[in-house]
């Protein structure tokens, strides 16, 4: 048993390779996510007599996604073991130092954003440290990523305390450590509450538990969640694209061969089709693509956010032979036949801010 997953059986876990960029997430397995608790707490919260958890988080489809395989890799989605509330509650219970109840009141735990994804590390961009040993990670990096929110309750309604937005890397992959990244998300989030927030809540506007959840559900509640209708159009900024709004609805879409290289033209003051890239995405009238990297990716919606599988490399299919063509009559030589090879990953685009995880 891996630490933090409960591991499908063999033959549940189809390969991915036809998927050919779309997302059929149901030819996926599923990794189930658990927490350990904690021998011995450790924090104290003044006045605290429990923790209750909302998960207000976009959708519950998964908190990330790992790979196993390097050019045909199968996919399968992390989901909690038993609900993501449910599961965080016990574990952070498991981190509080017994307290007088007398006088006491809960605190609320909104989890807004939870994410884990797996990278390779970019040779140009800023180095990654692991969160654990502080050494540089040199090559795949697992990332977990969280906007978390605190409220004391008083009464029947809750005043806010902490907003706790963190990013952490390690060297760790999730299908050895995901419950790992998380816990230590959450232990992190509860020590800057104790350290920096005022837990008494005084002086705070009081909401009421309605009002949480409508704040947290606005940024969702926008016409392309809405619609069943998408017009086709070119969507050149992510306001358009929230709205439904294409302002473009002259172009047209080339794709090469292979696909991993796509082109919108739009038609000029001159009246000539010119390609573009300063844009957000499009809509064929049926199907919504969102520009990443060189290519238009359909989208999936699940529940309030979009799904799609983003082509992340293109490599040359190598093929083993007997005779490599600089090995001199050597066997076990490899050739490059010069078919391309896709490298396809499941992301998520978060309708908050436009950003792709």
């Amino acid at each position: 048993m891996l630490y933090g997953f409960s591991l499908p059986s063999r033959g549940q876990v189809p390969d991915t390779r036809a998927s050919e960029g779309q997302f059929r997430s149901r030819e996926w397995g599923i990794v189930s996510l658990r927490l350990r608790p904690e021998a011995q707490p450790s924090l104290a919260l003044t006045g605290t007599s429990s923790l209750l958890v909302l998960d207000a988080r976009s959708d519950s489809f998964a908190l990330g996604f790992t790979e196993k395989g390097t050019f045909w890799a199968t996919t399968r989605r992390i989901v909690p073991e038993f609900g993501l509330a449910e599961m965080a509650q016990q574990y952070m219970h498991s981190l509080l130092l017994p307290v007088d109840t007398a006088g006491s009141s809960p605190i609320l735990l909104c989890i807004r954003r939870l994410w884990l994804s797996e990278e390779e590390i970019d040779e140009d961009s800023r180095p990654s440290y692991d969160f654990i040993s502080g050494r540089r990670i040199q090559f795949n990096k697992t990332i977990c990523t969280a906007r978390l929110e605190f409220y004391r309750q008083r009464g029947a309604s809750y005043c806010p305390l902490i907003r706790v937005d963190t990013t952490i890397c390690g060297s760790q992959s999730l299908r050895e450590g995901a419950g790992v990244y998380l816990q230590w998300i959450l232990a992190e989030a509860l020590s800057r509450l104790s350290a920096e927030a005022d837990l008494s809540g005084k002086h705070r506007h009081l909401l009421s538990i309605a009002e949480i959840k409508q704040f947290n559900g606005q940024p969702y509640q926008v016409p392309i969640l809405a619609d069943s209708n998408y017009p086709r159009g070119v969507f050149l900024t992510f306001d358009e694209f929230r709205n439904n709004a294409p302002s473009i609805r002259d172009f047209q879409v080339n794709r090469t061969r292979h696909g991993e290289v796509d082109v919108v033209y739009i038609r000029s003051a001159d009246n000539q089709f010119r390609a573009t890239r300063d844009l957000f995405g499009y809509s064929d009238g049926k199907q919504l693509f969102l520009r990443y990297g060189n290519t238009y990716c359909p989208l999936k919606k699940i529940q309030e956010s979009f799904y799609f599988m983003g082509l992340e490399e293109i490599r040359q299919h190598r093929e083993e032979t007997g005779v490599g063509p600089y090995d001199r009559g050597a066997s076990g030589g490899s050739l490059y036949n010069g078919r391309p090879l896709r490298s396809f990953r499941p992301r998520k685009l978060d309708l908050a801010d436009g950003k792709v995880y």
